[in-house]
């Protein structure tokens, strides 16, 4: 006796909690006095900004001493090592 009226009442908790999800969004009925509220358009999404990539290609065997400053992304490759760093290194913002 007591199990079914668990399972009736655990049917009846979940189609209320069906119903409460359910209803509103078809209805458009707000839920406990608050007012709907609907997204406008997306906005577009602004341009990309992709860079030339700027790649100096070093073809003589190493070593190879580095620049003191680097303004432009660049790559250091297995053909140029060992790359030597004599002094203080510094790197643009934005470069990779």
């Amino acid at each position: 006796m007591w199990r079914r009226r668990l399972c009736l009442v655990l049917v009846l908790v979940v189609m209320a909690t069906l119903a409460a999800q359910v209803v509103p969004a078809a209805r458009n009925v707000p839920l406990l006095g608050a007012s709907p509220v609907w997204a406008g358009p997306p906005a577009s999404p602004p341009p990309a900004v992709n860079p030339a990539p700027a790649v100096v290609v070093v073809s003589a065997p190493g070593p190879t001493t580095a620049p003191a400053q680097i303004t432009t992304d660049t790559v250091w490759g297995p053909s140029g090592s060992p790359y030597v760093v004599a002094s203080q290194l510094d790197v643009s913002l934005g470069c990779r």
